[in-house]
């Protein structure tokens, strides 16, 4: 139905000369009349809109009413809240892996450095006792 059809259905309401329709993001029809606005669902008859207009907080069928009776766009923002908490718990386990790992990767550091001089110190003996055992010793070929 066009919206020159639905001004001619709602004639007798006050002000249906400058009646006019959007959609919402829903799929819904917005009808705008006199100051009112009221959203009645795409395959709303006439009555049904003239109803609406009548009196807008009278729930109709083609509402979408909360099951939840959360208000409109409180169920996203509780959704938004626990994305933020998700993060910020996020953020923290990592922080504490890291710092794990920070903890880890310094204690292999101090083992690798004392196991290396370690193993300086063992060469350096061994050489040292070579040097001893051959300082003066006889001539190996002669």
């Amino acid at each position: 139905m066009s919206v020159q059809d639905l001004k001619e259905a709602l004639r007798d309401i006050p002000g249906s000369s400058d009646l006019t329709v959007s959609y919402a993001g829903n799929g819904d029809q917005v009808i705008h009349l006199a100051g009112k606005r009221v959203e009645v669902g795409p395959m709303a008859s006439n009555d049904e809109i003239r109803t609406a207009l009548q009196n807008p907080f009278v729930p109709r069928a083609t509402t979408n009413m909360s099951v939840t009776g959360l208000q409109s766009g409180a169920f996203q923002s509780k959704l938004a809240e626990m994305r933020k908490r998700i993060a910020e718990s996020q953020t923290a386990g990592l922080a504490k892996i890291d710092a794990v790992v920070s903890d880890g990767e310094k204690k292999l550091e101090a083992a690798a450095e004392g196991v290396a001089k370690q193993a300086q110190s063992e060469v350096d003996n061994a050489l040292q006792e070579f040097a001893t055992m051959t300082n003066g010793g006889p001539p190996l070929n002669g």
